[in-house]
C-alpha cells in the first residue's frame, strides 16, 4: 500500500499512513518468505558446488 490515494493520486493524510497490525503482519510474512527463499537457494547452490567438486575429483582419478 502506498501513501497515495488510489483515486486522486494525491498523498493521503498522515493518519491514513499508520501501519496497522494486519499490514505489519503482511510485511513480516513477506520478509520471512523472502529470507526462506534465499536460504533455500543458497542450500541448493552449495549442494550443486559440492556435487561439481565431487565430479571433478572423480574425473581426475580416471
Amino acid at each position: 500500500m502506498s501513501d497515495l490515494d488510489p483515486y486522486s493520486g494525491f498523498a493521503l493524510p498522515p493518519e491514513r499512513r499508520i501501519v496497522t497490525t494486519e499490514r505489519r503482519q503482511r510485511i513480516v510474512s513477506a520478509v520471512v518468505i523472502i529470507a526462506a527463499t534465499i536460504s533455500a537457494a543458497l542450500v541448493v547452490a552449495m549442494i550443486a558446488v559440492a556435487l561439481t567438486l565431487l565430479w571433478v575429483m572423480w574425473a581426475a582419478e580416471l
